[in-house]
C-alpha cells in the first residue's frame, strides 16, 4: 500500500487524473480575449488582497507570483505594494504578463519540474491555486522554500474537496486538475514540504459584482453555505528541510 507522501496526504482510495488539461497551451492568443482575463481576474482575488496585506505589513520589498497567469492580479493587487516583482509560468504567459506589469522580471518555466533557479530571495510567494495542476507538487514546494527567506512568506492556496465537493469525493471532475485536498491534507502536506504554517483558512473562490457579494455574505452568513468559502489558503514559513 503506498505511503501517505506517495499519495500527496490524501485520502486511501482516492484517484488522481492522470494529468491535467491546460486550455491555453497552444492558442494562448486566441484563448486569452479581454473578456476572459478579466473574469480570470476575480479567481482567488482575496487570495491576493491577503498577500498584498501581509507584504504591505511587513514592508516587504521582493516578491513571486509563482503560477501567474495573465498577470493580472499580480499588476492590479500585489504590485501597488511590492517595489519588486517576479512572474513565473508556462511560455504561453508571458507576453500578457509582461503586458500586464512591464516593471517585472518574468520567468518561462515548467512548474511541474521547477529546474530554474532565481538570483535572489524573496519576500514574499504567492502561489495561487497551483499545486491541484501537479502531477508531482513537491518540487513546486521546494522551490519556494529554496527561494523564500528567512523572514518571508509564502502563501498557498487550493480547493478544499471536502467543502466543495463533499467529503466522499473520490477524485477531482475538473479536467484541469490531478488532485484536491482537503484541510488537514494539505496541512500535512505542506508540513511535509518544509513548512511552518502560521494560520490556515478559507476564502471565497472568486470576487463577485456588488450586489451578488452583498447577497453572498448575507446568505453564508444566515445559512452557513460553506460552499462559497472553499477556496483554502495557507500562510506559511520556512521551517525544516524536505523530507
Amino acid at each position: 500500500m503506498p505511503s501517505r507522501a506517495e499519495n500527496f496526504f490524501i485520502k486511501d482510495g482516492y484517484v488522481p487524473n492522470p494529468s491535467a488539461r491546460t486550455l491555453d497551451i497552444e492558442s494562448s492568443d486566441r484563448y486569452w480575449t479581454d473578456e476572459r482575463i478579466e473574469y480570470s481576474a476575480r479567481y482567488q482575488h482575496h487570495v491576493y488582497v491577503l498577500a498584498a496585506g501581509i507584504a504591505a505589513r511587513n514592508q516587504y520589498q521582493v516578491g513571486l507570483d509563482l503560477g501567474c497567469g495573465t498577470g493580472t492580479k499580480a499588476a492590479r493587487i500585489l504590485g501597488k505594494v511590492l517595489p519588486e516583482m517576479n512572474l513565473v509560468d508556462q511560455p504561453t504567459s508571458e507576453e500578457l504578463a509582461r503586458r500586464a506589469l512591464p516593471g517585472a522580471r518574468f520567468v518561462s518555466a515548467d512548474l511541474e519540474t521547477c529546474e530554474f533557479e532565481l538570483d535572489t530571495q524573496l519576500d514574499l510567494i504567492v502561489c495561487a491555486d497551483v499545486v491541484e495542476h501537479l502531477v508531482d507538487p513537491l518540487p513546486c514546494l521546494r522551490f519556494v522554500r529554496d527561494h523564500l527567506k528567512a523572514t518571508g512568506t509564502a502563501i498557498f492556496s487550493t480547493p478544499e474537496r471536502d467543502i466543495l465537493r463533499g467529503p466522499d469525493c473520490m477524485t477531482s471532475p475538473h479536467e484541469a486538475h490531478v488532485r484536491e485536498w482537503n484541510a488537514a491534507e494539505f496541512r500535512a502536506l505542506l508540513e511535509h514540504a518544509g513548512f511552518r504554517i502560521r494560520e490556515q483558512l478559507t476564502l471565497p473562490m472568486e470576487r463577485l459584482p456588488l450586489l451578488e457579494e452583498v447577497a453572498r455574505r448575507s446568505l453564508h452568513r444566515i445559512l452557513g453555505l460553506r460552499r462559497w468559502h472553499s477556496s483554502q489558503v495557507a500562510v506559511c514559513v520556512r521551517h525544516s528541510r524536505l523530507q
